[in-house]
């Protein structure tokens, strides 16, 4: 066996475990802002396309990247980009190019592509550059980002927690632009945090700790890989991330449990969230058990 495909198979069990030991601390805001005080957003995605973990043959950017995940929007992408008024597109992350290279961007003034991952961009730059077509390294949690009318944020999201969410999306709407396009998952019930990294999950963005509202256009997105819907919504009335729901970002099915895809109320609490009811009943048949358990003891010690 090659030792580079040695190397992939020990790279995806090691991030395996890893990932199982991690989840636990998910769910603790202050672990997601110790992750990088050893490391940095840039070191850990150039080791996932180094390693090539997301299992793709075709595109660096995985299998969400390849020409038949991609079919619906390369179709979709010009037109709405033209209905929408957009003269000017900010893809971010902007990934290898793979799919988008196929993409009519005649109708644009400017197309703006930024990924963290240096040598994806040095090679974006060196084959797709031109005058009305920039590339750059940026971090979206915290490097400006170049202006334009629409943003265009493709598989991204799922892969970061909650906390660099929230960072990126007002990053976002510090650029000014106009709509932002996002592939979400409506069949999600409930979302979940987790480390920023390789892995990912599927986010439903209608839901908390999102809670975004209907979007003005939406296309089948993802093939038969991975299928989602890219949305597409008015980026300056998206409301902010409300991080103090990341610790409810489990469905918990079952009676009396918090169904946390239900709307919020006052003082934070969900309106499913409600008393398990035949609480009374089982706390008064233990009580019952206790008394008749310490009535058997006190009977055995009479004389």
């Amino acid at each position: 066996m090659p030792r580079s495909s040695l190397r992939h198979d020990f790279d995806l069990i090691r991030w395996g475990v890893a990932a199982r030991l991690k989840r636990p601390l998910e769910k603790l805001g202050k672990a997601h802002e110790l992750r990088f005080r050893y490391t940095s957003r840039q070191d850990v995605f150039t080791r996932v396309y180094k390693s090539a973990a997301w299992g793709s043959q075709e595109s660096g950017s995985g299998t969400a990247s390849e020409l038949r995940a991609t079919g619906n929007v390369r179709e979709w992408l010009p037109d709405v980009l033209s209905r929408l008024g957009a003269r000017s597109l900010l893809d971010a992350p902007c990934g290898d190019w793979n799919w988008m290279q196929h993409v009519d961007l005649s109708g644009l003034d400017d197309y703006y592509g930024v990924d963290i991952v240096r040598p994806v961009i040095e090679a974006n730059t060196a084959k797709f550059g031109g005058p009305h077509r920039h590339f750059a390294v940026a971090d979206l949690t915290r490097d400006p980002l170049p202006k334009a009318d629409a943003i265009l944020c493709r598989d991204a999201l799922v892969h970061v927690s909650y906390q660099d969410a929230a960072k990126i999306l007002a990053s976002f709407a510090a650029t000014g632009a106009t709509w932002l396009l996002l592939n979400t998952y409506p069949e999600v019930s409930c979302n979940r945090n987790q480390f920023t990294g390789h892995r990912w999950r599927r986010l439903n963005f209608r839901l908390a700790p999102f809670e975004f509202p209907e979007p003005v256009e939406m296309v089948p997105d993802g093939g038969d890989v991975d299928p989602s819907q890219l949305t597409a919504w008015k980026l300056q009335e998206l409301p902010p991330v409300r991080l103090a729901l990341a610790c409810r970002d489990r469905m918990r099915s079952g009676t009396g449990r918090v169904v946390c895809s239900q709307p919020l109320v006052a003082g934070g609490q969900h309106v499913g969230q409600v008393l398990a009811p035949d609480r009374d009943r089982r706390r008064g048949e233990h009580a019952q058990q206790q008394v008749r358990r310490g009535g058997v003891r006190r009977r055995s010690q009479r004389p």
